[in-house]
């Protein structure tokens, strides 16, 4: 991780930015899609079931349709 990288997630105005972004790359890693209008939603279906990821702030909402897929 570079030197700036680390100062904005370390740092005071940029480190939400900073953790929002390593977050959504991880999550986008995964296998999710940004969701459309809203584009701290991320949404990954699994046969008939989907799991939904919300970021807020410094939360992280899981839902499902299928419990299993949250854990």
């Amino acid at each position: 991780m570079s030197l700036n990288k680390k100062k904005a997630l370390y740092g005071l105005k940029q480190a939400p930015r900073a953790w929002y972004e390593q977050l959504s790359k991880f999550i986008l890693e995964k296998g999710f899609t940004r969701g459309k209008v809203d584009t701290t939603l991320f949404i990954k279906t699994k046969m008939h079931d989907i799991l939904l990821v919300q970021i807020y702030v410094d939360d992280i909402i899981f839902g499902s349709t299928n419990d299993s897929l949250c854990k």
